[in-house]
């Protein structure tokens, strides 16, 4: 248990240290989270077709949701939605950086499971599609 704590909070550390970046507000139909994933980490493990499988932890607190890996190209925190879908809550982020475009992240959270896919959009570059499946932290 003390060590998932101490997990949750280095992951919260990393996600809030150091970032200028705002929180920004997905213009989507569904509702602003307020709490639905609030205080929620995952260990996800991405996958792209014809590349090695890597590893990341989305951090979600007050609202705001955080890419660890992402994190290192720039991209800052953002505001997410989410939608009751019976037994799974759908969520959907996106994250921006100044210099690597933007990060579309959608997903389904069931009980300690998520899974979705990000498109990772790179100016004057076509997008390119992950999946991910993990659990919570």
């Amino acid at each position: 248990m003390s060590i998932k704590l101490s997990t949750v909070l280095l992951v919260l550390s990393i996600a809030c240290a150091g970032t200028a970046q705002e929180p920004r507000q997905v213009a989507t139909t569904g509702v602003v989270a307020s709490g639905s994933l609030d205080a929620r980490s995952f260990e996800i493990t991405l996958a792209r077709e014809g590349e090695e499988p890597w590893g990341d932890t989305l951090a979600v607190t007050a609202g705001s949701f955080a890419s660890l890996a992402c994190a290192e190209y720039g991209f800052g925190p953002a505001t997410y939605t989410t939608d009751d879908e019976g037994d799974a809550l759908a969520f959907r982020s996106t994250t921006t950086s100044d210099t690597e475009g933007t990060a579309v992240w959608r997903g389904r959270a069931r009980g300690e499971t998520l899974e979705g896919t990000m498109v990772w959009t790179r100016p004057g570059e076509a997008p390119l599609t992950y999946t991910f499946r993990g659990t919570a932290l």
